[in-house]
């Protein structure tokens, strides 16, 4: 959801960052949570996308991790992704066998 008019950008990492009347730039994810919660952020604290598209800053998309619990998250969808990997090559090979 891009903010409409002009004072705003898409940055490298694909997210939405907002011009302030100040001048500063700022994520507009991070602002969003914010005003949402009635707080500023810790730095500590990372705002997560979970469909992974970093735009998509609709409240029910965001979730606040601290730095820790960010990393174990994200080493837990490695794993998860490993596996796939392994289930899926498991598979084509007893595709590939069952077409001889």
């Amino acid at each position: 959801m891009a903010p409409k008019g002009k004072g705003w950008r898409i940055d490298r990492q694909g997210y939405i960052q907002v011009r302030t009347k100040a001048g500063r730039e700022l994520a507009q994810h991070r602002l969003f949570v914010e005003k949402h919660l009635g707080r500023k952020l810790r730095k500590t604290e990372i705002v997560h996308h979970l469909n992974g598209n970093k735009s998509d800053n609709r409240l029910e998309n965001l979730a606040v991790y601290d730095s820790r619990e960010h990393k174990k998250h994200h080493a837990r969808i490695l794993v998860e992704l490993l596996a796939l990997r392994e289930e899926n090559k498991w598979l084509r090979e007893q595709l590939a066998a069952s077409v001889r």
